[in-house]
């Protein structure tokens, strides 16, 4: 029996955008986009370095969503359900 759990969430050729953000000097901590980039990502590979992030026993979080969110977490990575487009978001310091 094949215990292997499917982390195939998107399709075999899929976008990838990373928005970078920056905390904004504020006291409610609010963030703000600084800047985006979109790549073409295999399925194969995704699905592999998530594999190995378990198997190091890094933690991700996963959510599904219609289109590109409206409002994110930093570090969550949200899978649109076509499995045609990928979004995640990193904090990057203020230049």
């Amino acid at each position: 029996m094949n215990n292997r759990v499917n982390l195939r969430f998107t399709k075999a050729k899929f976008r990838f955008k990373i928005f970078d953000v920056v905390k904004e000097d504020s006291e409610d901590g609010r963030i703000k986009v600084v800047g985006s980039k979109t790549e073409w990502c295999r399925g194969s590979d995704f699905e592999r370095s998530l594999r190995e992030d378990y198997k190091n026993k890094v933690e991700r979080k996963i959510e599904f969503c219609d289109g590109e969110p409206s409002s994110f977490s930093i570090g969550v990575i949200y899978v649109r359900k076509d499995g045609e487009m990928v979004y995640t978001y990193r904090e990057v310091e203020a230049t």
